[in-house]
């Protein structure tokens, strides 16, 4: 048990119970995953990723403010837009619809169809909505947090059309504009 701690502490705490059963097993102590990861747990030994707080950073990077705050009415027309995807099944396939909606109108302002659901999908619908309603001035775009949002992509391309540039909810939100009742 002291050398599992010690190759953890020589680690800073990065090695893993795979790891560490190779560094025991290099030194010519022969024993399993599962047994150091039962020692690590009674020494209450916790790894962390090297990454970790990189990662952390990154998705800190992502948490705009959400300035809707579930308030969703606008008093002009282009001046919150609001977006979801969604998919349904037709025969063996999955298509994906991405619809984005102007609040104040209770419009879809752009919409497509795909068999992925891909930042391209999201990129390309902005793209042509912003174009087709005149490149609105001040326009506030909300969505949720998917992966198509926080692609590197889509923030280029949010921060160039929009006043506010993709505001993430919190979690999903429930009974939402783009929400099916």
């Amino acid at each position: 048990m002291l050398q599992v701690q010690q190759i953890f502490d020589d680690s800073k705490q990065r090695y893993g119970a795979e790891k560490i059963r190779v560094v025991l097993a290099e030194s010519g102590i022969h024993v399993g995953k599962e047994r150091v990861r039962k020692i690590m747990k009674e020494l209450n030994l916790v790894s962390i990723r090297e990454n970790a707080k990189r990662n952390y950073k990154k998705r800190q990077e992502y948490q705009k403010e959400n300035l809707l705050n579930r308030t969703f009415k606008a008093v002009r027309k282009n001046e919150i837009w609001v977006s979801d995807i969604t998919y349904f099944k037709i025969k063996d396939y999955d298509l994906y619809l991405y619809v984005i909606l102007d609040l104040f109108s209770r419009r879809v302002v752009g919409y497509r169809v795909s068999r992925k659901s891909s930042t391209h999908l999201v990129t390309a619908t902005l793209r042509a909505a912003f174009r087709d309603r005149g490149s609105p001035e001040g326009l506030t775009f909300h969505s949720d947090r998917g992966g198509q949002y926080i692609s590197d992509t889509f923030q280029i391309l949010s921060v160039s059309c929009s006043r506010n540039p993709v505001l993430p909810s919190p979690f999903p939100i429930q009974g939402g504009p783009m929400t099916t009742r």
